[in-house]
């Protein structure tokens, strides 16, 4: 009677590598999936000029794809010369329209604020220009495509 019989030590090694290949062929799906995973910076981010006395700007992003579009609230002391003299004027911007993009592969942005100010009488142009890592963000900020400062920021 030496016909074929089940031996269950074989059965079991077989089952224990039947679970462990499934186990890993997860993992690698999980893995890969998450690195095909698109970055989303959607939310609220507070940014603030580090070379300016006073200058924040609080944004609430909506990202799709690798566009971004939101609002923003302005609160900058801006500095200017009139007649050879100095002076300083607090803008104050509630609910400006924002727009920009987000380059998905080095995680870097452009986002672009306009609004239109009594004091000055004209739109006044902001463009954020930057790099986001995880829940923070960092760059440079220009006003009417001049060169205003950096910016340190991060999501609420």
């Amino acid at each position: 009677m030496n016909g074929e019989r089940n031996n269950p030590d074989t059965e079991d090694d077989m089952t224990r590598t039947l679970i462990t290949s499934m186990a890993a062929l997860s993992l690698l799906t999980l893995v890969a999936c998450d690195q095909f995973a698109q970055p989303d910076i959607t939310g609220d981010w507070e940014i603030e000029l580090t070379d300016a006395d006073h200058c924040l700007i609080t944004m609430e992003l909506e990202q799709d794809g690798d566009e971004l579009e939101g609002e923003a609230d302005v609160e900058c002391r801006i500095f200017f010369t009139y007649d050879g003299e100095s002076y300083y004027y607090d803008v104050d911007a509630r609910g400006v329209d924002l727009e920009g993009e987000l380059d998905l592969d080095r995680m870097d942005f452009e986002i672009d604020l306009e609004f239109y100010d009594d004091f000055f009488d004209e739109n006044i142009e902001i463009t954020l220009e930057g790099e986001v890592d995880g829940d923070q963000m960092e760059g440079d900020a220009e006003v009417f495509g001049d060169d205003w400062g950096e910016f340190e920021g991060e999501l609420d």
